[in-house]
């Protein structure tokens, strides 16, 4: 239908461009970047994110790996949280993922 009415409008093409595109990125952002389904536990298996500017850019969801771990945590404790485990994070062999700081 958005390409019938593209003469007449191009509003409803863009927006079902953008509504395709949308759902193409969501599932990269919710399920591949966080999660690594060759890991061997756990642990290893949802990444670790670590840093300012990722977590400015990401809207304070950098704590994946923590929302698995102890899914009855709301999401406003995730920072201490994290902080709590970083050393066991340490420990266990895991590399935190930064951009940049």
């Amino acid at each position: 239908m958005s390409l019938v009415l593209y003469s007449v409008t191009p509003i409803l093409f863009v927006y079902v461009v953008l509504m395709i595109m949308g759902s193409w990125i969501i599932p990269l952002i919710t399920s591949y970047i966080p999660h690594n389904p060759r890991g061997e536990n756990e642990l290893f298996q949802t990444r670790l994110f670590r840093g300012k500017v990722l977590s400015i850019v990401a809207l304070e969801h950098t704590y994946h790996l923590e929302h698995h771990l102890y899914p009855s945590v709301p999401h406003h404790n995730w920072p201490q949280l994290a902080r709590r485990l970083d050393s066991f994070f340490q420990e266990a062999g895991l590399k935190p993922i930064r951009l940049w700081f």
